[in-house]
């Protein structure tokens, strides 16, 4: 107990940076001996302490995100370090080997001399009688095998974590000194060096939280020559400092974030260039900044894995671990792998399609494993139960096209007889049973941890709304849709995605739907219905700037309307639901149920304005302040997320989308007399 209470002190869940200095102090000490006679095989240069040191301390810093680093034998630690990429497989061949030759020679000393000792004899002739019992022709060849297996040890124990970064860039002037400060900035193309040169003054003086540890101010004093050089060569660099300031002045006490940046200097553009570029993500970093840790993985930039596999991932994590331990680290490992999408999003690294992708794949495989926790906490509290659960994914969660700020839209289904009874000593019945799993998933999905919350959660689109149970059985499914449904519930419902469709219930309810969305349609209903729809969002109208496309004629709902309405008039063409915007235009032109021309003209305004709401969504959390609210980066990413070289272009474009939706809204969707 004592050993399992120790560890979250010394596997800490953040990258531990300090632990570099320590290392670097204890690897500077001198060596005592300057030639071969008395040479320490564990504390000489190059020795079993260089490799153990290397191996352990990237251990230390690693260990606390990855369990698989947490081995004893430096051997297995080195096979490890290897495997999640902190070092490469040359490193780990070559100081394993070493290892293993340094501990055999250690261990012949050990035994000619018959005490614990780690030092060469204290003659060349002592040395060279070792050498002959090691097996060599003479000391001479001994001594270069030595010297080249040291020298090895000290090439391959380097890491771009270690270096020094001390030297790198010009020198600066002290931090405190107002004056240098100014001239220095100003020579590197700040406009503002006043405002800056004030603002590091009094991180110095210890005006802010952040600061008023002697351990930060040195490190600041170490790190911001090279941060200020980083942030000089961005494109608004007052502003990048603006927005690096108000990180910094918004963070708690801590170094840890420093040390980070101190020992990867390189990242101070990229942390910069998040700032500036997305006001929502310096938010969230300032509460949460130890998600900027993962940026110094070698696979940050690398494509996500998909659902399944971050499904695996996160239940690999929990295994064995209590529910409220849980919920935090699903929290955590979700919220990390979203800032991993975004940032290489705002990078360019990836498109806005594979933004999307990345992040309806990260809420699939957080909805799939709390379903499951949600299930066995049912299970535990009231026993098990003949029947299954299906948990739908509606809206954008559906058609796997999430913003960064997406809401989750889910319907909960269950399958089985109406008069089953759970087996616990607290039965439910199968709707209590259902219902109140369902409203423990909700609970778990949407509420707060100890590491904030994952999602917010909509269940209003269920049969019924509001005013029905929270999990619908199979059959109330299907009749509430055959029967009872509004137009544009089937629209929603045309959107649906059996997120667990493994079990018995997630395989009838989309067998339902399926049928549902295939039935012949009233076409006529339908226009009427769309029309209405069309109408009450006009009246609600504001004026709203130009990228404010859901609350525009012809803007990004009133296509979704238009697509959906049509996929309900052209059921024939489809065999199943979730299909994006895209691909039921691509149905309708392949069968030739539209133009060729009008088809080509709305899949690229739903490509446009797709990439204009996810940029927008990503660097501000909402598409409806002015576009005058951008900075002149963020400006820059939206216009590049849009392929438009200027505003003028852009907006033109967008002009031009809208009046060819609205087009076809009258064309294919004509308004009857009365509406």
């Amino acid at each position: 107990a004592f050993l399992a209470d120790l560890q979250p002190f010394i596997w800490r869940r953040t990258l531990d940076f300090t632990v570099l200095d320590d290392m670097a102090t204890m690897l500077s000490r001198p060596v005592a001996s300057p030639g071969w006679t008395g040479f320490n095989l564990k504390t000489g240069r190059g020795g079993i302490r260089n490799i153990e040191f290397f191996t352990h301390v990237l251990q230390l810093v690693g260990g606390g995100r990855s369990a698989n680093l947490r081995q004893r034998s430096t051997l297995d630690a080195l096979a490890s370090l290897a495997a999640e990429d902190w070092i490469s497989t040359t490193q780990q061949t070559t100081l394993s080997a070493h290892y293993h030759h340094l501990r055999r020679v250690e261990h012949r000393l050990q035994m000619m001399a018959d005490a614990q000792t780690h030092a060469l004899p204290r003659s060349l002739e002592d040395i060279a009688n070792f050498a002959a019992f090691l097996g060599h022709a003479d000391v001479q060849t001994f001594l270069h095998a030595l010297q080249q297996t040291l020298d090895e040890v000290c090439l391959h124990s380097a890491h771009h974590l270690f270096a020094d970064d001390a030297a790198a860039g010009d020198t600066a002037p002290p931090l405190e000194d107002e004056d240098q400060m100014r001239d220095w900035l100003t020579a590197k193309g700040f406009s503002r060096p006043d405002d800056i040169s004030s603002t590091l003054s009094g991180w110095m003086a210890g005006r802010i939280a952040t600061t008023r540890s002697e351990r930060t101010r040195t490190l600041l004093t170490r790190m911001m020559p090279d941060i200020l050089d980083q942030l000089a060569m961005a494109n608004a660099p007052d502003d990048c400092f603006a927005a690096f300031a108000g990180f910094v002045e918004g963070l708690p006490a801590s170094v840890q974030i420093f040390s980070l940046l101190d020992h990867n200097r390189q990242l101070g553009r990229l942390l910069g260039d998040i700032l500036i570029l997305s006001p929502r993500l310096a938010t969230q970093l300032r509460r949460y900044p130890m998600m900027f840790d993962q940026v110094i993985a070698s696979n940050f930039f690398s494509p996500l894995d998909d659902a399944d596999a971050f499904e695996a991932t996160i239940r690999s994590a929990i295994s064995d671990m209590p529910v409220e331990l849980a919920l935090d680290v699903i929290t955590r490992l979700t919220r990390e792998r979203r800032f991993r999408a975004e940032v290489q999003a705002l990078s360019g690294v990836a498109d806005n399609v594979a933004l999307r992708l990345a992040l309806s794949d990260t809420a699939d495989a957080a909805i799939r494993v709390i379903t499951s926790l949600a299930t066995a906490d049912m299970q535990r509290r009231h026993g098990q139960i003949t029947g299954s659960f299906a948990v739908l994914g509606l809206g954008r969660l559906g058609v796997r096209k999430m913003t960064a700020t997406s809401d989750i839209d889910l319907v909960m289904i269950w399958d089985g007889s109406s008069d089953a009874r759970s087996d616990g000593t607290r039965s439910l019945a199968a709707g209590a049973y259902f219902t109140r799993l369902a409203q423990t998933l909700v609970n778990w999905l949407g509420g707060a941890t100890g590491e904030g919350s994952l999602y917010k959660v909509d269940v209003r689109l269920r049969p019924d709304g509001e005013k029905g149970a929270l999990a619908q059985s199979c059959q109330r499914l299907q009749t509430y849709y055959n029967d009872e449904a509004w137009v544009w519930e089937k629209m929603a419902l045309a959107k649906a995605r059996c997120l667990t469709p493994h079990t018995e219930a997630g395989k009838t309810a989309m067998q339902i739907m399926v049928t549902i969305m295939a039935a012949p349609p009233d076409a006529a209903a339908i226009t009427t219905a769309l029309n209405q729809m069309l109408t009450r969002f006009r009246d609600n109208y504001t004026d709203a700037p130009a990228w404010q496309l859901r609350q525009k004629p012809g803007g990004i709902r009133e296509l979704d309307l238009l697509v959906q309405g049509l996929r309900l008039q052209h059921a024939d063409l489809f065999s199943h639901t979730a299909d994006p915007p895209e691909a039921i235009l691509d149905t309708l032109h392949a069968a030739a149920r539209m133009p060729d021309e009008l088809a080509h003209a709305l899949k690229d305004a739903a490509q446009l304005f797709e990439a204009l709401h996810q940029a927008l969504r990503l660097i501000r959390g909402t598409s409806s302040d002015s576009d005058d609210q951008l900075s002149i980066a963020a400006k820059k990413f939206v216009l590049t997320s849009c392929d438009c070289p200027d505003e003028v272009t852009l907006n033109t474009s967008l002009e031009g989308h809208r009046s060819t939706v609205m087009t076809a809204l009258d064309r294919l969707m004509p308004p009857s007399d009365g509406i």
